[in-house]
């Protein structure tokens, strides 16, 4: 991406980890402001439903979520993977 592109994300699909909070919802937040599509992604998904929720309000563009159980660690007695 070229540097005068930076803050342009128009015609880009990002994905944002930690998008339930903090820098990742922040970073959620500026990307779809500046016309990126957002693949929002979090463990916390009360947090994310609120993140989510807010960008569809902030921006009029209505997203879906997705939320999944922690991968399991089969090495560990099937402790998640964290």
């Amino acid at each position: 991406m070229a540097a005068s592109n930076l803050t342009n994300f128009a015609g880009q699909v990002v994905l944002v980890t930690g998008a339930a909070s903090g820098i990742g919802k922040a970073a959620a937040e500026l990307i779809a402001q500046r016309g990126g599509k957002v693949i929002c992604l979090d463990l916390n998904e009360d947090g994310l439903k609120i993140t989510v929720a807010q960008i569809e309000q902030l921006i009029g563009i209505r997203f879906s979520s997705v939320a999944g159980e922690r991968p399991t660690n089969p090495l560990r007695g099937g402790d998640s993977v964290l």
